[in-house]
């Protein structure tokens, strides 16, 4: 790819990320071109593209890696397919201790209430199939999973699994599988805030414990109580 295209992508990109941190990082090379345009060109490549369940990539800027930007576009994918289905419920949304699982899960939230879905984010860093099951007990439209599995440190991913709405009885809590996974892609920009956007989550919200014994998040100004 020509220098001056791969300085229009990146210009281009910049002007939608949401990330100061990705910002410079992306600076940084375009203030370093020719020298950096093997690494932008594979930065720029493409999308990260569903696969497994969901995204997965090497945490850095740019659209073909995990960051901030990334995960508002597949937020916002997920949550426009969702709805195109008629899927009602709240999303629920767990992350793992990976470098920016708790700030892709807290963004999630953030783009589902901005479309007007009630987003329950789990407490603390959780296993993976802690989601799942919050997914069935909690009858929730769809579920959330910041995780890249068994893939190196350096990685991070997007995991997504649907409720009993969309995936029926015996398919609740289970990952979505094609085609709906790329009918959920994300959207190539990211999406325009939206002034009814609320934050419900444990960083807001106090925790009650429901009669099935899961944790649901609902929006308080005291802090959340520590799950057992």
């Amino acid at each position: 790819m020509a220098t001056d295209d791969l300085r229009r992508l990146a210009e281009t990109w910049l002007a939608d990320d949401p990330d100061p941190a990705a910002r410079d990082e992306i600076l940084e090379l375009l203030s370093r071109l020719p020298d950096s345009a093997d690494e932008l060109a594979d930065r720029f490549a493409g999308p990260l593209t569903f696969g497994t369940a969901g995204l997965r990539g090497r945490l850095r800027a740019g659209p073909n890696g995990m960051n901030l930007a990334v995960v508002t576009r597949a937020a916002a994918g997920l949550v426009g397919w969702l709805g195109t289905q008629g899927g009602r419920g709240p999303l629920v949304i767990g992350y793992d201790a990976r470098y920016g699982s708790r700030d892709f899960a807290e963004q999630t939230a953030r783009v589902a209430t901005g479309a007007g879905y009630e987003a329950l984010l789990l407490p603390r860093p959780l296993p993976t199939p802690v989601l799942a099951y919050a997914v069935r007990q909690l009858d929730a439209v769809a579920g959330v999973m910041v995780t890249a599995s068994h893939n190196p440190p350096q990685d991070n991913g997007y995991k997504v699994y649907l409720g009993a709405r969309l995936g029926g009885p015996a398919g609740a809590g289970a990952q979505i599988v094609p085609p709906a996974d790329a009918a959920s892609r994300p959207p190539s920009r990211r999406p325009a805030r939206s002034r009814r956007s609320r934050w419900v989550g444990p960083a807001r919200s106090s925790a009650r414990r429901s009669s099935r014994g899961t944790w649901t998040a609902r929006q308080r100004s005291r802090p959340p109580a520590r799950a057992t």
